[in-house]
């Protein structure tokens, strides 16, 4: 997902793709998960990261692993599926992002030395920049969080997998845990463990108090990998 983040600007389309079972199995999808991803590569005219499998494209930074037996092992509960892939290939182009304008393509060699210089940057970053995923669960003790800010490098990043449409407990003093990381600096970002649906931190007292009292950053419908990234 980070690989898929850092790709901006895009005059072209690239796709991850991959299989549930081994290029030499007798059974396996490889074979026709990659021929196809080379087919929209080079015939789609899409200028964005898709994932391809099982015989759809779906928009990179919106999928999710869902079955690690079916070969469709791959959704995007949130947005709509970018295309299908029977005896043709059926792409739904009003739901693509739009090309690129000159000021941000990476056509450009001015914008790919900059954006070059990024990543760079950002690979020297990255090993030094600690976030991490918490899943929340009834009973969840404050002291999780307490424990976290004692981490090194230094915490920097919490994504929390809130309940429902972004709840938490409001018991044992996690919201205040929380607060007092915010205090700290560290961004506080509520996404669901849901799969699909959005956090709306109105809905609930537990979700208000996130949101005003712990300054959490609102989800809205990203996945939690996407929001991880």
């Amino acid at each position: 997902m980070e690989c898929i983040c850092m790709l901006q600007g895009l005059s072209k389309l690239v796709v991850f793709t991959g299989s549930q079972l081994p290029l030499a199995h007798q059974r396996s999808d490889a074979v026709q998960n990659v021929l196809t991803a080379l087919i929209l590569v080079a015939t789609s005219g899409i200028t964005e990261v898709g994932l391809f499998f099982d015989h759809q494209l779906l928009r990179g930074n919106r999928s999710v692993k869902i079955d690690s037996r079916s070969f469709n092992a791959f959704a995007s509960p949130n947005y709509p599926v970018l295309g299908h892939a029977g005896t043709e290939i059926v792409l739904s182009h009003s739901r693509f992002l739009d090309v690129p304008l000159n000021e941000s393509s990476l056509d450009c060699p001015e914008n790919r030395a900059v954006r070059q210089q990024e990543l760079s940057q950002l690979c020297k970053a990255i090993p030094e920049y600690c976030v991490i995923v918490m899943t929340l669960f009834p009973g969840i003790p404050a002291g999780m969080v307490d424990a976290l800010l004692a981490l090194s490098p230094r915490l920097k990043g919490i994504v929390l997998k809130s309940f429902g449409s972004g709840n938490a407990p409001v018991s044992n003093g996690l919201i205040e845990s929380l607060a007092k990381a915010r205090e700290q600096g560290v961004v506080i970002v509520d996404a669901t463990q849901v799969l699909s649906g959005r956090v709306q931190m109105q809905n609930y007292e537990s979700g208000n108090r996130l949101q005003h009292r712990a300054h959490a950053v609102c989800g809205h419908d990203l996945t939690a990998e996407a929001a991880l990234a």
